[in-house]
């Protein structure tokens, strides 16, 4: 988790190293001096053993600037990292998907009240787990719809636990996303 952390960390100061007032020749607004020094920076965090592999991208409007992968996406199996390695990042797509529905909602796409059958069908006349007193492991049918903001705020009633069907899917990635939605509107 740590490792995930200075990735990120890496990845947004390498996100502010964009300056329009330092031109190059790659992009108009890009220092290419400083870019330059990202690719032997994250090979250094390779050889330190800081990270076993990144991946690095450095874009500015349409104009890729830099993207390189280094390093291990699988130690045991010797597996280099490669530009489209997939990284578990877990919690981290909480922040991703909550900006990305924040910016839906401004453009009028969505709504946080909206109930969360509106986009997933699957999703009516769900059962919830109770959340207080000797009922709190039973399935009641909700107070009302569940809506877009409860899910980002995880007051949906949704139990954390997936079902035994898919427990793996999150480490695995092996369950595709609407076979997800299915199980869990169990």
């Amino acid at each position: 988790m740590r490792d995930l952390a200075r990735l990120i960390v890496l990845s947004v100061f390498c996100g502010t190293l964009l300056s329009a007032s330092a031109q190059s020749n790659t992009a108009p607004g890009v220092n290419g001096a400083i870019v330059s020094r990202i690719a032997p920076q994250v090979d250094r965090f390779v050889q330190d053993k800081t990270v076993a592999g990144a991946v690095t991208l450095v874009a500015r409007g349409n104009d890729t600037i830099e993207f390189q992968a280094t390093g291990m996406a699988d130690i045991e199996a010797g597996r280099a990292m490669q530009q489209d390695t997939i990284f578990q990042i877990m919690s981290m797509t909480k922040p991703v998907t909550a900006i990305a529905i924040m910016m839906l909602a401004e453009e009028g796409m969505l709504a946080l009240r909206d109930p969360v059958e509106q986009y997933l069908p699957e999703f009516k006349n769900l059962r919830v787990a109770a959340n207080v007193g000797p009922d709190n492991a039973r399935l009641n049918i909700p107070d009302h719809a569940i809506t877009i903001r409860d899910l980002m705020t995880h007051t949906a009633g949704i139990q954390d636990p997936a079902p035994p069907s898919i427990k793996d899917y999150p480490q695995l990635m092996n369950v595709p996303l609407d076979e997800v939605v299915r199980q869990l509107r169990k």
